[in-house]
């Protein structure tokens, strides 16, 4: 026995019969109304998939918009700043609204590509000065007191 097979349209049509199905049809009434419930449930239940390479920071966005990224999270290497997600259109969004100087001065191409290297650089510089800092701070504790 074949099944009814109904396609939406204007109107319901029936892939078996090929009449139009209305919930007061006799041969299509469970059918009908069965498939007009599944159709409704599968559009609110229906929701935009997230794309995970779409949120997995790109290594381009370093020298297009100078973030790189610490922690699983991209920072702004002018400004430190954190972004909440790991968009491209939230991190063109920062650079364009927070830097536009940077920008001018340093228009796409290799120019901008050197700034941010010699910003990464700056920054890495920072953090090895702030660990040598930490671990003489703490080789200082450890010393025991002596009158």
């Amino acid at each position: 026995m074949r099944e009814h097979v109904l396609f939406p349209s204007d109107s319901w049509t029936c892939g078996f019969c090929l009449c139009i199905c209305h919930v007061s049809s006799p041969s299509c009434n469970q059918v009908v109304s069965q498939l007009i419930a599944e159709s409704l449930l599968s559009k609110k239940m229906a929701k935009r998939k997230k794309d995970e390479e779409y949120r997995t920071f790109q290594q381009e966005w370093t020298e297009e918009f100078a973030f790189v990224e610490r922690a699983g999270s991209a920072v702004c290497l002018i400004c430190n700043d954190q972004t909440a997600s790991m968009k491209r259109s939230n991190l063109k969004r920062h650079f364009d609204t927070h830097h536009t100087t940077f920008a001018s001065k340093y228009p796409a191409g290799d120019s901008r590509e050197k700034a941010c290297q010699e910003l990464l650089c700056r920054g890495r510089a920072s953090q090895q000065q702030l660990r040598v800092w930490t671990q003489q701070d703490s080789n200082v504790r450890q010393r025991p007191f002596r009158w």
